[in-house]
């Protein structure tokens, strides 16, 4: 399926790092698939999750530790990001109620929103690698078998 092991490195991590950035996303700007949008609730249906998958691909309490840190590091981002968000609506709100709006400042706004989200991407993504990195081969085949499955049934 792959013709080397550091490309199915790379891909997984795209993957996951697009995968986890766009959950990541919705959950820090309160658009979560809850209603409620709680964020106390959805970091714990992430924890849940990634603790099962752990569970799954039979990790030491090392490799546990140093996963759940680096999630936990990913999740304060996600806290921050979203207090950053509240402030860009506001400032959309203040632009839009105080008559035909700039489209100049619009864009700039746009633009610096977007290299925000790219940085936070690729913060996302290094810390996936990190983790990867931290499994067995053989942890890693069963992540990446789970992952082609997943990506097979959509």
């Amino acid at each position: 399926m792959f013709k080397s092991k550091k490309k199915m490195l790379r891909l997984f991590a795209i993957l996951l790092s697009v995968g986890l950035v766009g959950s990541l996303f919705a959950v820090g700007c309160g658009r979560s698939y809850h209603k409620h949008g709680d964020m106390k609730m959805a970091k714990k249906m992430i924890r849940w999750h990634v603790e099962d998958k752990l569970d799954d691909i039979d990790v030491d309490d090392d490799q546990r530790q140093k996963i759940m840190a680096t999630l936990e590091d990913v999740l304060s981002n996600v806290e921050q990001m979203k207090a950053k968000h509240k402030g860009h609506e506001a400032e959309l709100l203040t632009e839009l109620r105080n008559g035909p709006p700039d489209p100049d400042k619009m864009h700039a706004r746009l633009d610096a929103k977007f290299m925000e989200m790219n940085g936070f991407a690729h913060s996302v993504l290094d810390k996936a690698i990190q983790a990867y990195g931290v499994l067995r081969p053989d942890q890693q085949q069963a992540l990446l078998d789970d992952l082609a499955d997943h990506m097979d049934d959509h």
